[in-house]
């Protein structure tokens, strides 16, 4: 009997532990899937979170690249329809002034708004006004007449082709350079400075043209990058040819106010004259003469 009742009480006592182990267990596998749970869930976050990211980068970049495609776009617009108003505005100069020679590009690089032009005088003797303004004018429109000019191409016509090329009295021959201190502007160009009373001056000659930068020492100027950057666009982009000779001054500190930056050149008894707010941008049209 008391064997019996030993026996019973180890068995119930083997129960019971195993009954602890296997709870013990269950506890033990599902905090193993909890963590592994807030694992996953936590991953899931993070990848959400880096695909958040990698999408608002990619909608920024792409609007990024948008807004320039838009802007480029626009410019590129506008340079077109600058470039129609100027031949449609060449037609109607040729007829009230005859087959004279005219810029064919505008110069500009992009700016907004409406190309007009304005002129005075007759066949023999005229200048026209390059003007960019944000409403269009009708040729010679009241309404341009107190804007100022980002170009003015004119022509003036001499007794004679002496007469003419005496005008251009800003020519000046290589050899009056001999002497002075010499500086590379290109890989085929060198210019000469002369400098004094506070004032500095680059020269140089290519062809039939003798082309000038001016500087001022009081205001900090120096003429020398501006002249390379101008002997540069000249390798390729190419001046009309003078008959006799050509000259071109260059300020080297222009302002969009002003037209300081002067192409002048001869063709038998006539002097032509380019006037610009910039290098660039007269050499642009003056290229494009015919």
């Amino acid at each position: 009997m008391k064997k019996t009742a030993l026996l019973s009480g180890l068995l119930l006592g083997a129960s019971l532990l195993l009954v602890g182990c296997q709870s013990q267990s269950q506890n033990q596998t599902a905090n193993s899937s909890s963590t592994k749970t807030a694992k996953v869930q936590k991953k899931a976050v993070k990848k959400a979170s880096s695909v958040s990211n990698q999408t608002t980068s990619a909608s920024s970049s792409s609007a990024s690249s948008s807004s320039a495609s838009t802007s480029s776009n626009t410019d590129s617009s506008s340079l077109a329809s600058n470039n129609a108003r100027l031949q449609a505005f060449n037609q109607q100069l040729t007829a009230k002034l005859g087959n004279v020679l005219l810029p064919r590009l505008t110069g500009l690089t992009g700016d907004p708004g409406y190309l007009n032009v304005s002129y005075q005088g007759n066949t023999a003797n005229f200048t026209v006004k390059y003007i960019v303004s944000y409403t269009p004018h009708n040729l010679n429109d009241s309404g341009l007449t107190k804007q100022i000019p980002y170009a003015e191409f004119s022509k003036k016509t001499y007794n004679t082709s002496q007469e003419a090329q005496n005008a251009l009295n800003n020519y000046r021959e290589a050899s009056n350079d001999q002497g002075l201190p010499s500086v590379t502007l290109t890989n085929n160009i060198k210019g000469y400075l002369n400098s004094g009373a506070g004032q500095r001056y680059l020269h140089w000659n290519e062809g039939n043209w003798s082309m000038t930068v001016h500087a001022s020492v009081v205001n900090g100027e120096d003429p020398l990058t501006p002249a390379q950057t101008i002997a540069g666009l000249l390798e390729n982009h190419y001046l009309p040819a003078p008959q006799s000779i050509g000259t071109g001054y260059f300020e080297a500190n222009p302002t969009t106010q002003t037209l300081g930056q002067t192409l002048t050149w001869q063709k038998d008894n006539v002097v032509y004259t380019l006037k610009a707010h910039s290098a660039y941008t007269g050499i642009i049209m003056a290229e494009s003469i015919k």
